[in-house]
C-alpha cells in the first residue's frame, strides 16, 4: 500500500549497537605522541609595557591634570548656584510647568506653587479647559494639593492673564505660551 507523503525508511542502516550511549565512551584513549609535542617557550610582550606606559604618561600630565581638576570643581559649583538660584526664583503663587514620567513617556502639567518645602514644592495641578481646541487655557484640578521635587520642575511660567469678568471666564487661567509645539500638556 502506498501513501503519498510518506517514505518509508530502512530501519537496518544502523546497527544497535550504534545507538547505545556506551558505545561513544568506550572508544580507546589515544597515547600522546611524544615526538610530534615540542614545548615552546615563546616570550611574547603582554599588557605588562603598555600599563607602564600609561602610568608614566600620567605621572607627565599631573601639571595640568591639578588645572582641570580646578577648573571641574568651578563647574560644578557654579552649575549648583545657578540651580539654587534657580529654585529661589520660585516663589508662592508662581506657575510652573511640572514633568512628570510615566512607564512609556513623559507628561507634563501645569501646576501653581503653594509653599516651598526643603527639597520640593506643594502644588495645585491645573488642567486643560475641556472641549476647547485651545491649549493655553487652564482650570484648576479637583485634587488635593501634591509634593513635587525640584527636579520636576520644567519651566518657570510666566504670569497669566484674566480672560473675563464672570466668575468661570475668571477661572480659565490663559498662558502667553503655545504648549502645543514642545509638550504634551495633560
Amino acid at each position: 500500500m502506498v501513501v503519498t507523503g510518506i517514505c518509508l525508511f530502512n530501519e537496518s542502516i544502523f546497527g544497535e549497537e550504534e545507538f547505545l550511549s556506551s558505545y561513544v565512551t568506550d572508544r580507546p584513549q589515544d597515547s600522546p605522541n611524544n615526538a610530534t609535542v615540542d614545548n615552546y617557550s615563546i616570550n611574547i610582550q603582554g599588557e605588562e609595557s603598555s600599563e607602564e606606559e600609561t602610568v608614566e604618561n600620567l605621572k607627565l600630565n599631573d601639571s595640568s591634570s591639578d588645572e582641570n581638576l580646578e577648573q571641574f570643581f568651578g563647574s560644578i559649583r557654579e552649575e549648583a548656584e545657578s540651580e539654587e538660584l534657580g529654585d529661589q526664583s520660585i516663589k508662592e503663587r508662581d506657575f510652573v510647568l511640572v514633568q512628570l514620567a510615566t512607564k512609556k513617556t513623559k507628561r507634563y502639567y501645569v501646576a501653581k506653587v503653594i509653599k516651598k518645602v526643603e527639597d520640593g514644592f506643594e502644588v495645585q495641578f491645573y488642567k486643560k479647559i475641556p472641549g476647547t481646541t485651545a491649549s493655553r487655557n487652564f482650570i484648576p484640578s479637583d485634587e488635593s494639593p501634591s509634593f513635587i521635587f525640584d527636579s520636576d520642575v520644567t519651566l518657570h511660567l510666566p504670569p497669566p492673564k484674566s480672560v473675563g469678568s464672570s466668575k468661570r471666564q475668571e477661572a480659565q487661567l490663559p498662558f502667553a505660551i503655545d504648549f502645543d509645539t514642545s509638550f504634551n500638556i495633560m
